[in-house]
């Protein structure tokens, strides 16, 4: 008897939620924010990422910071990623994801100027 093995049905990605969508969007917001307020441009980032032993192109930073792929899906950011990010941008890992205002200027930094910890700005008009 020649038994065949039963095949499995294939699964395609887990859909994201709302919450999923939320984070991954807040984290490339905090990304951006940062990057801007360290005046590096993306192809900086990008070096400074690889000068630190990792690889991470001009073009996957530019999806990360924009929340999306080419098709439009949601680009997730790996921990690998969020790690290297955080160690080229000079905060800790938490620091991206952290959901509560910056302890350094709680979210308001004074008229004119750019928080150098989270790079909020204020009075930009």
């Amino acid at each position: 008897m020649n038994q065949q093995p039963i095949e499995q049905p294939r699964r395609g990605p887990k859909a994201r939620t709302e919450a999923d969508t939320a984070i991954a969007r807040a984290v490339a917001a905090k990304v951006a924010r940062l990057r801007r307020a360290r005046g590096l441009s993306l192809r900086a980032l990008s070096a400074a990422i690889q000068a630190n032993g990792h690889r991470m192109n001009i073009s996957s930073l530019t999806r990360i910071e924009l929340g999306h792929h080419a098709t439009g899906a949601l680009r997730p950011i790996t921990v690998d990623e969020l790690v290297w990010l955080a160690e080229a941008l000079g905060v800790g890992p938490d620091r991206l994801l952290a959901t509560g205002p910056c302890p350094t200027c709680n979210d308001t930094p004074p008229h004119g100027f750019t928080c150098n910890d989270c790079g909020s700005e204020a009075g930009r008009d």
